[in-house]
């Protein structure tokens, strides 16, 4: 279709890396919390036993804490958009040199791996198993981000123009309306 039959409409592509990283997001503070429910309340586990370390559901309560935290850590600095002008989160120039300079990382196919490991942990545990969705939708958005050949790159810093004075109060008219 030629731009005149859409309307002189642009369409653009879909920037999947930034569907992958809100929800990747999300996906990590959800499976935090539920790692901390899941190992503070022992009944809602896969065992009955919350003193022994030992058994497979024990493990994987307290296990399922730090991964939550490592995907909210690694998913905290926002990527620079295509054409876009991109908005950083606050704190996020303490983060994204990590990212930035660790080239595992920047590669969205590495990023779709490595969820797809921490996610089997947090399908065993029911408080996490929500988060443990969200990831997985991220890891199918991650893939399709690799396919296309996006990659995370560090957003621009703008450059703030010094304010100009602000201009003197208007004088009044010398004139009378007509």
């Amino acid at each position: 279709m030629s731009d005149k039959k859409r309307g002189n409409t642009r369409f653009t592509q879909i920037e999947w890396a930034m569907w992958a990283n809100m929800n990747a997001l999300y996906a990590g503070v959800c499976i935090f919390f539920g790692g901390v429910v899941g190992a503070t309340v022992e009944t809602i586990s896969l065992d009955s036993d919350f003193i022994v370390p030992v058994r497979a559901a024990a493990v994987t309560r307290w296990m399922v804490i730090p991964i939550g935290m490592f995907i909210f850590l690694l998913e905290y600095p926002r990527s620079a958009r295509v054409g876009h002008k991109s908005v950083e989160r606050p704190g996020q120039k303490f983060l994204a040199p990590l990212i930035q300079y660790t080239f595992v990382f920047k590669w969205y196919i590495v990023r779709f791996f490595l969820y797809i490991v921490l996610l089997i942990p947090c399908v065993f545990l029911l408080p996490s198993i929500f988060g443990g969705m969200c990831l997985l939708i991220s890891c199918i958005c991650y893939f399709i981000a690799a396919v296309n050949g996006e990659e995370w790159k560090a957003p621009a810093h703008a450059k703030k123009e010094p304010q100009q004075p602000a201009h003197s109060i208007p004088q009044a008219p010398s004139h009378p309306p007509p």
